[in-house]
């Protein structure tokens, strides 16, 4: 993962600093471009791993390590199983997100700031694709299971 995230920072260098210039967004927070930055950034990712998941079922990282996106039944998974992937990879980080604002809200607590207490009760649940592998009987990831894809280790 972390040899895919230095190769991630060029991927979302060309479309954020063309959203960034085309637009004029400085990065203030308070901005609306803000939502449309952010959904460039998930659209630049999603097409990068698209593309590679279906051109052969590997990033380069993938390839290093040896590693190749399958159908659950075998072969290519289809377009629509990739772009359900990618949509399900988002869904442990979301559920964080929602977790830290509840406990953010109920308790009062970093309501005017970021919230470390509130942070590490949502920490498991940002990381819920993930250890859902530890207790599926075929170690899959949650993202894998319900888009009925899987990670193939190559000879």
């Amino acid at each position: 993962m972390v040899y895919e995230s230095v190769l991630l920072f060029g991927v979302i260098f060309i479309p954020a600093y063309l959203f960034s210039a085309l637009a004029q967004f400085r990065g203030d927070p308070a901005s609306p471009l803000r939502y449309g930055f952010q959904l460039t950034i998930l659209v630049a990712l999603g097409t990068y791993f698209i593309w590679c998941w279906r051109r052969g079922g590997q990033t380069l990282p993938m390839k290093t390590w040896k590693f190749r996106l399958e159908a659950s039944g075998g072969g290519s998974p289809s377009l629509a199983r990739c772009i359900s992937r990618y949509a399900l990879t988002w869904a442990g980080p979301l559920l964080g997100l929602v977790v830290y604002k509840l406990v953010v809200v109920a308790t009062g607590f970093g309501t005017a700031r970021f919230s470390y207490a509130a942070f590490l009760f949502a920490l498991p649940f940002f990381f819920t694709n993930f250890l859902w592998a530890l207790i599926d009987r075929d170690r899959q990831f949650l993202h894998d299971r319900l888009a009925r894809t899987r990670l193939a280790l190559l000879g």
